[in-house]
């Protein structure tokens, strides 16, 4: 009878093995194990403990019979302290008959929220030598439990703390790795043989806007990532292994914009090399795509700007006889009053055209025009100060208000430009806005340090600038208006520019403009403001 009682044990043993081999988490482990020793040996409370050495203390990874969350509040115990401290430092078993009469080695009873604690067995969990957890049941029956029942559940043990040590091992290698995904400056999306998206990076939820639990567990194709019909470059590769290596494309935004990016796909493959996925790498180009269209707009610009010198130049050689011819025979008192009229219409055309001349000529040549004081740096409030007196009457009569805001903290804004520079840009920003505006609005200066940087942020309330043409209008004589050369802006990008500074506009249709300025500080000068 007791041979056959251990081949039955036996078999349930191999059983148990089975399963835990096939187990994947800790807390399946931790399932398997209860299980295992219910259905040969009876308790009444079963706790596993894994070791922090870090801490030199057991902390309570799963429990049977008690509430676990009331273990894992409880004191803890330090490795040597009570029968489980005992266990992990002597790397041996203990199982006593009756803790209530144990006089030796006292067990930790909490008896009103726990079992009765008298029998008790507790066994190391030992790998290579190596102490990781323990695992102790107990029951509130005394002598139940005796060395066969240790030796059963300690067998049982040797399996579990490999199983552990593998889980830890794996749960630190996928740590690392998630760190290396959520590190990358790429956005990263995977997905598996289903289409599901497993997973989707921290650069990948900036990039679009989706947070990754909004993402996750769907199937791409059901995503709002793209307009419907168009090509899935990681799809792509997944059904047709073909790789894709930088390729431009775009991705949709929470809010429904198209970020511009670039993509490269790859196939995700087991350790088996069958194809169980794909993965997509993507950089966020829209910062590329800006740099790229400011490098295309200065060549044109450079590019014009040679071509305008000669026109200027052919221009004005028969423009300067007809502006003095004009002149001379208006000085001339016998000249018939018809005539005078005529002679009149052509000096001041030839003026205009010269006037005009004037403005292509700084549009090729902005740094060559009234450099003086350039060189070491103008004050640009006090610049911009000169300026109002020229508007303020224009704003008065249309009800426009003019707000500034000008942060001295850090000293006073010398930058490379001219007085006369400054006021061209500020009065091409300013007869903007008027016309922008039309009646009853505002506009507002507010310059501040950034580094060693002027910002210059000058807004309107005026009905702002379609979003086709923002791109288009610091471009040469490109204008909305019905009667505007297109120029002022123009001049006026030229000038930050070629002071090393840079210019972006942000518009939105009937609410207003906003310019923000970024010019490079020659000097720093302390002081409350202007002179």
């Amino acid at each position: 009878m007791e041979r056959e009682s251990h081949v039955i044990k036996l078999n349930f043993l191999s059983q148990a093995m089975e399963r835990l081999s096939k187990s994947k988490t800790m807390e399946e482990v931790s399932s398997e194990i209860f299980d295992f020793i219910q259905s040969m040996i009876d308790y009444t409370m079963a706790i596993i403990y894994l070791i922090d050495y870090d801490k030199n203390q057991l902390v309570v990874l799963a429990a049977r019979g008690s509430n676990i969350n009331n273990l894992k509040k409880r004191i803890k115990f330090k490795i040597g302290q009570g029968v489980v401290g005992w266990v992990a430092r002597e790397k041996k078993a203990v199982v006593l008959e009756d803790a209530l009469q144990e006089k030796d080695i006292r067990v930790r009873q909490h008896f009103d929220v726990d079992p009765l604690i008298r029998s008790y067995i507790a066994v190391p969990l030992i790998t290579s030598d190596h102490v990781i957890g323990i695992l102790s049941i107990s029951h509130s029956k005394p002598n139940l439990y005796g060395p066969k029942d240790v030796e059963i559940i300690s067998i049982i043990a040797s399996q579990a703390a490999a199983l552990f040590e593998i889980n830890k091992r794996f749960l630190r290698t996928k740590s690392f790795s998630d760190h290396i995904l959520q590190s990358v400056n790429s956005g990263v999306m995977v997905i598996n043989d289903k289409l599901e998206v497993i997973a989707f990076n921290q650069e990948a939820e900036r990039i679009t806007g989706f947070s990754a639990d909004e993402i996750l567990g769907k199937n791409i194709k059901q995503l709002p990532l793209k307009v419907s019909g168009d090509l899935w470059h990681i799809v792509e590769t997944f059904k047709t292994d073909k790789i894709y290596t930088d390729v431009d494309t775009y991705i949709l935004s929470k809010k429904g914009l198209q970020i511009p990016i670039s993509i490269s796909t790859s196939i995700l493959k087991d350790e088996n090399h069958i194809k169980i996925g794909a993965i997509s790498v993507f950089r966020d180009m829209s910062r590329v795509k800006v740099l790229q269209e400011h490098i295309k707009r200065a060549d044109r610009l450079a590019a014009f700007g040679r071509y305008v010198a000669g026109l200027v130049h052919e221009i004005r050689n028969p423009l300067l006889p007809i502006r003095t011819a004009a002149s001379v025979l208006m000085s001339r008192p016998t000249l018939g009053e018809e005539d005078r009229k005529l002679i009149k219409i052509i000096h001041s055309e030839s003026e205009r055209l010269n006037a005009f001349m004037d403005n292509i000529n700084q549009l090729a040549k902005p740094s060559e025009l009234d450099n003086k004081g350039a060189g070491i740096g103008t004050e640009l409030t006090a610049a911009i100060n000169e300026i109002f007196p020229l508007v303020e009457l224009k704003c008065k009569n249309h009800n426009i208000s003019i707000e500034m805001n000008f942060n001295f903290a850090r000293g006073k804004f010398f930058v490379r430009l001219s007085p006369g520079q400054i006021k061209q840009i500020f009065l091409n920003l300013f007869l903007n806005s008027i016309d922008a505006i039309g009646e009853n609005g505002r506009i507002s200066i507010k310059i501040d340090r950034a580094e060693n940087m002027a910002k210059i942020i000058f807004s309107d309330t005026g009905c702002g600038i379609a979003e086709q043409d923002l791109e288009k209008i610091f471009e040469p004589f490109y204008s909305t208006k019905q009667d505007g050369t297109g120029l002022g802006l123009s001049i006026v990008h030229n000038i930050v520019h070629n002071a090393g500074g840079k210019i972006h506009v942000e518009s939105e249709i009937k609410k207003g403009t906003r310019f923000i300025i970024i010019l490079p500080c020659v000097r720093e000068v302390k002081g409350d403001g202007p002179d």
